[in-house]
């Protein structure tokens, strides 16, 4: 032991030089089924072994007898005897291998990625257990050798230990947390205790719990948390060996490590403060109220204050401000809670000054908690009506009505009001629109009048007879109001809020439903392509979603030779047409045949079929170049079909719309 003086600071310099502190505030974990035990030879003692644990969940492993010699010479006792060396490890479809120096890559918690001497194998897992590794230095050995044995498995059982600040400072309390979860669901029960150690020389113990009290949040989660308050600052490491059983999984043994810096307190909340209002136009309205804190700054540089306070109702609002500060006390940083954020929550004060938290933006690690303060008093009693507020405010209160003024049973009109709480008396004028769920505008309007100030109405009438035309349900959405008073004021909001629940049917100019609509078969905006000389058949069809609607389709630009049957206008519910046409040459390229189908209340629906006629590939008529292109050769409005044509540009295979474009 003259040489090796702690094997235990040992294992945590090898499982944290994996966790760097600048990657403990990570919002990811990596769970890891990790194993590590440390073990010494020394002359007169040159052989020696240690237990590893792996569980049923494991149908893999890898082991790494890593050392500071070379030459170790190792083996591996399974649970039931087995020997696993070089001469046997074929047989559990393994092998072993041996290197000096590291594997290389980012370390993970595996010894594979520390320098050393390095045994490692890797086998299929025969049974779960306790594997006994077994090491010999042999006879000659003349110093004291550490052997560092790990086990990495593909088990579903992960640990990792973290801690949810990385750099702290002096006085500030560490809460550690444990993550164990096997696959997707967390482990409970587990007895986990951390051990502490600083590279000054203090050290403790935290247990961890996962039963929602104290610093953990949430019971049974899988998630173990406990606090640690260091006394000195320096680099400090943390080690977990958890152990236990689960069902399905037997015996387990899960190791993990993380670290934290805790550094010098550099600034102080001495729990004094100063309250001013600010109001800067003069009108007697707070544009804010400024919390400046008293502090002692300990270390000059930039610091931010956040404020939290919190309402009579226990409503949350914060605020903070950053300021470049020398060493010294009376420091101040001026934190402002805007007008509109207090007006925001609708209460009057005084509000609870909750929390106030100090950072230090430290040039090297960056921001850093330098202290916080709890319950550190109230504001003044400030009434929201003494705060400065919009000149157009919108309350969110809209009402409506509808009218059916020639008691046909059809509305005739519908009136939206909008409610507003207006600063000043005067002349306004205002706009808005009401849309479909779909945002499609509807109908447009816009007023004016003379209105005085506090809590006013805008209102506007939209005809019914566009409601009923534009065949959408509601409720209907008022949206783009935009406002205009006196002194300049303004207001546009873009989203208001909605109508009742009206159908377009209620209101005069309703015509109908659904347009009518083409089925995806009838290929609408699809190109299909075609030679020249080849026959080429098509059926549309299309159905209006309405009973009892008919739908006409009509056709135009039909290419000359082309037959349709029936022969347009086609009527029906649904209704189809069959397009026969064989191109010549002369019709070489593009061509757009269009039809349109129209149901009883004038709703069209248009579909372009695009047919690219090609010159013919097999002009001879000896090839496939002369094959008959169809989609519904027998009539029956199926696409029965299925055509493999050989081009110039590669094999093309149609399903169901002729020959597709390459």
């Amino acid at each position: 032991m003259s040489r090796i003086t702690s094997f235990g600071l040992l294992i945590v310099a090898l499982l944290t030089v994996a966790t760097p502190l600048s990657a403990q505030t990570s919002a990811e974990l990596v769970l890891g089924n990790f194993e590590l035990e440390v073990d010494r030879l020394a002359p007169g003692a040159t052989s020696g072994s240690a237990q590893i644990v792996i569980d049923a969940g494991a149908s893999r492993a890898t082991i790494d007898v890593n050392a500071s010699i070379s030459g170790l010479v190792v083996s591996i006792t399974g649970p039931s005897g087995q020997t696993i060396d070089p001469t046997t490890i074929a047989g559990f479809n393994g092998a072993v291998s041996q290197f000096s120096g590291s594997a290389g890559g980012e370390p993970t918690l595996s010894t594979l990625a520390l320098p050393g001497n390095h045994t490692v194998f890797e086998f299929d897992v025969p049974e779960a257990g306790v594997y006994t590794v077994n090491f010999d230095g042999g006879v000659g050995l003349g110093t004291e050798v550490a052997v560092v044995t790990s086990v990495t498995t593909d088990s579903q059982l992960g640990l990792a230990l973290f801690v949810t600040e990385s750099t702290l400072f002096l006085g500030r309390t560490v809460v550690l947390g444990a993550a164990l979860f096997n696959a997707a669901a967390p482990v409970s029960g587990a007895n986990i205790s951390v051990a502490i150690a600083s590279d000054g020389g203090e050290s403790g113990t935290v247990n961890l719990f996962d039963d929602g009290s104290g610093a953990d949040q949430v019971s049974g989660d899988g998630i173990y948390t406990g606090t640690y308050v260091p006394l000195s600052t320096g680099t400090f490491r943390a080690t977990t060996r958890v152990a236990g059983s689960l069902p399905g999984l037997g015996a387990y043994s899960r190791m993990g490590a993380t670290g934290f810096l805790i550094v010098p307190q550099s600034g102080i909340i001495s729990g004094t403060f100063t309250e001013s209002i600010l109001d800067t136009n003069s009108n007697g309205l707070a544009e804010a109220i400024r919390l400046a804190f008293d502090l002692n700054i300990v270390t000059a540089g930039d610091y931010n204050l956040v404020v939290f306070l919190e309402s009579p109702l226990g409503v949350r609002v914060a605020s903070s401000g950053t300021l470049t500060l020398p060493a010294g006390m009376g420091g101040q940083i001026p934190v402002d809670f805007a007008a509109a954020d207090l007006r925001a929550v609708g209460e009057d004060g005084p509000y609870m000054i909750d929390e106030v938290e100090l950072t230090y933006i430290d040039p090297t690690l960056g921001s850093l908690v330098v202290d916080q303060g709890f319950d550190l008093g109230s504001t003044s009693a400030f009434l929201q009506s003494s705060l400065e507020r919009d000149p157009i405010i919108v309350t969110g209160m809209i009402n409506d009505q509808a009218f059916d003024d020639d008691m046909d049973g059809l509305f005739d009109r519908l009136v939206v009001t909008v409610e507003v709480d207006l600063l000043q008396a005067g002349s306004y004028d205002w706009s808005y629109k009401i849309s479909g769920q779909d945002l499609t505008e509807i109908d447009f309007d816009s007023d004016q009048a003379t209105l005085g100030s506090g809590i006013q109405t805008f209102s506007l009438t939209f005809q019914g007879s566009a409601i009923g035309m534009a065949g959408l349900d509601g409720p209907f959405l008022v949206r783009d109001l935009l406002a205009q008073g006196p002194s300049g004021s303004s207001l546009v909001v873009t989203d208001l809020g909605q109508t009742s629940n009206y159908t377009a049917s209620q209101f005069a100019g309703f015509t109908g439903g659904t347009p009518p609509a083409f089925s995806a078969s009838s290929g609408c905006d699809v190109e299909f392509r075609v030679e020249a000389g080849n026959p080429f058949t098509h059926i549309v069809s299309a159905m209006d979603a309405d009973m009892g609607d008919s739908v006409t389709v009509t056709v135009a630009n039909l290419p000359p030779g082309a037959t349709l049957t029936p022969a347009p206008p086609a009527v029906g519910n649904p209704v189809a047409l069959t397009m026969v046409w064989t191109p010549t040459k002369a019709d070489l390229g593009l061509v757009t045949v269009t039809f349109t189908a129209t149901d009883q209340t004038s709703r069209t629906t248009d579909c372009n079929v695009l047919i690219r006629v090609v010159a013919n590939s097999d002009p001879d008529g000896g090839g496939c170049g002369g094959c008959s292109i169809s989609t519904d050769r027998d009539g029956a409005g199926w696409y029965d079909l299925l055509p493999l044509l050989l081009l110039a540009g590669g094999l093309y295979l149609s399903r169901r719309r002729g020959v597709a474009a390459p």
